[in-house]
């Protein structure tokens, strides 16, 4: 499985160098407004969105090989351009500002949109083909040995969250944000070659990649047939299909409760991060909660395996949910200790107290344990119970709606932007994980329930796994 995970490290080092080298460099870029990286964040946002459904029925009827090929080629092909643009941006901005009247930066701009779009639309692609179809087949009827591979591909992505902002970060300060953008296209072009010839490897060691099909298919993937069927379906409302197709299925409420866990701020992101800073936390502290919000996510992520042999499946999830909603029942409880700005009148002075956000971001580390065991629970669920040839739509449909709560996060906050309102989004976010937990014992009880009627009549209904209660 080395080549597995090696692979997988490359594709989420460069993902995470991106993801926190763009947002310094767009803001350095226009340090005078954030219409830039608000432009980049709600684009890069709604495509994901609109489009998450038509990547997902694109890999549905494309060969597993090309899928992956085009989207790995897509994903860094777009960053590199990217990363080009940024470079320009930084060098020539006063020169791209004088030409054609500033339509020059428009122009830049507008480019740099559409690439970084793009590959965030091929990224999902490329981890809807590896983490949701790929290793299903190579663990093949093994659900524990499912289990090993999810737990230990989610290990080396919070590895690598915690690792490679630091080394972005150090290139940033020691050298120069050109040289970071730099950096991150000679990678993506480096990683592209090697990811490329680690998973032809892969690809040729597992047989059963090359047959895409019923579950005992032995005839290699039609891919022209599965073309011609796509185009022979009306075109207008197939969005909507797919959502329908979605929330028809016996894991529409495993994947409901997935989407809640995206509506919070009770992460370490910008928007909690910034809050804590507020609150007097040196910047220092923060560095030290987030290490250790790693940690404890790695000791969720380690032991979800053992959790899943021991308790099954679906009674695992229940228990990744309970705890981390136990856990976030301090953040709930900090709106209303010693030092929080909830509805406290302009008028009434505080003395400064840390009780309050001590136990916000306290409640937040803990919780990490209990939310990535709920998130490899649901996962490993959607990859179990999802027809071999509906992974892509209703997986691409699953990413659309996560990335909705997460625009909805966002619009919240833009509604409640103060620091004597954050009361309301922990409230708010608490409530929405509450609302997760509550989708998932629904979707438990359904499994331990006679199929409905129907559920019975519905020709996405899959058998119930072994991992049944």
């Amino acid at each position: 499985m080395w080549q597995l995970y090696l692979s997988s490290l490359l594709s989420a080092w460069g993902d995470r160098m991106w993801g926190f080298a763009v947002g310094l460099i767009l803001i350095n870029i226009t340090p005078e407004s954030l219409v830039l990286s608000a432009s980049y964040g709600l684009v890069s946002c709604g495509t994901a969105i609109m489009f998450g459904s038509s990547v997902g029925r694109w890999i549905d009827r494309t060969a597993r090989w090309k899928a992956l090929t085009t989207s790995l080629i897509l994903q860094n092909s777009s960053v590199v351009t990217s990363a080009v643009i940024c470079v320009v941006l930084l060098e020539f901005k006063t020169e791209l500002s004088d030409s054609l009247n500033g339509f020059g930066l428009i122009l830049c701009y507008i480019l740099f949109i559409i690439f970084a779009s793009a590959a965030n639309l091929a990224s999902i692609a490329s981890s809807i083909i590896v983490g949701k179809d790929w290793i299903v087949v190579i663990a093949g009827p093994n659900t524990n040995k499912l289990s090993k591979l999810n737990s230990t591909l989610r290990s080396i992505n919070l590895v690598v969250l915690a690792v490679a902002p630091m080394f972005t970060g150090f290139i940033m300060n020691f050298l120069s944000l050109t040289a970071a953008a730099a950096i991150q296209a000679g990678w993506n072009i480096f990683s592209c070659f090697v990811e490329w010839t680690i998973y032809k490897n892969l690809f040729n060691s597992h047989p059963a990649l090359a047959r895409k099909g019923a579950e005992n298919c032995v005839e290699p993937f039609n891919e022209s047939y599965a073309k011609r069927r796509s185009k022979s379906q009306n075109s207008v409302g197939k969005f909507f299909r797919d959502w329908v197709s979605y929330f028809r299925h016996p894991v529409r409420y495993a994947g409901i409760a997935l989407a809640c866990l995206y509506m919070t701020v009770l992460g370490f992101d910008s928007i909690t991060t910034g809050y804590a800073t507020s609150q007097g936390v040196p910047e220092w502290i923060l560095g030290i909660l987030a290490g250790v919000g790693a940690v404890t996510g790695l000791l969720g992520s380690t032991s979800f395996p053992k959790w899943k042999i021991w308790l099954g499946l679906d009674k695992t999830g229940l228990l990744g949910f309970f705890s981390q909603v136990v856990c976030l029942s301090l953040c709930v409880f900090s709106v209303w200790l010693p030092g929080s700005p909830f509805n406290i009148p302009d008028s009434v002075k505080q003395e400064r107290s840390y009780y309050s956000v001590g136990f916000l971001m306290g409640g937040i580390f803990l919780s990490r344990f209990g939310l990535w065991i709920a998130d490899l629970t649901i996962n490993q669920i959607l990859q179990e119970e999802v027809k071999e040839l509906e992974r892509g739509k209703i997986n691409g449909v699953q990413q659309s709606f996560n990335q909705l709560m997460d625009m909805m996060k966002f619009i919240l906050v833009i509604l409640l932007p103060y620091s004597d309102t954050f009361g309301y989004l922990i409230i708010i976010s608490f409530a929405f994980i509450c609302l997760g937990m509550m989708f998932y014992s629904l979707y438990v009880f359904r499994r331990q329930s006679p199929p409905s009627v129907d559920d019975e009549e519905n020709p996405m209904t899959v058998a119930a796994s072994s991992s049944n209660i």
